[in-house]
């Protein structure tokens, strides 16, 4: 059984934090921008995002472009699929590959 997109996050928002990570859901709605990443943060000074999905999900195309400006802006911004993703990536952040 594929895990709910709202675990996924649940699970990368605990694995943040207890790695020191500021990181906050965005919420989406009426008011909200559209395409905005679903998790956005700060880790040892670098501003970040992530669009989770799950599955067979893929990202729109006004969340692709949000992600291309928040790269273009010199933050990080990625769309993630599992938690391995997101280790990989602070792993790169903590041996300054990334």
């Amino acid at each position: 059984m594929i895990m709910k997109e709202k675990t996924l996050q649940a699970k990368i928002i605990k694995y943040m934090r207890s790695e020191g990570a500021w990181i906050v859901k965005y919420p989406g709605g009426a008011y909200a921008e559209v395409g905005v990443p679903d998790l956005v943060g700060c880790f040892k000074g670098r501003f970040f995002a992530f669009e989770v999905k799950v599955g067979n999900n893929y990202a729109s195309e006004m969340q692709k472009h949000q992600i291309g400006l928040i790269q273009s802006s010199g933050g990080y911004a990625f769309i993630v699929y599992s938690m391995k993703k997101v280790m990989e990536i602070v792993k790169g952040w903590k041996n300054n590959e990334i």
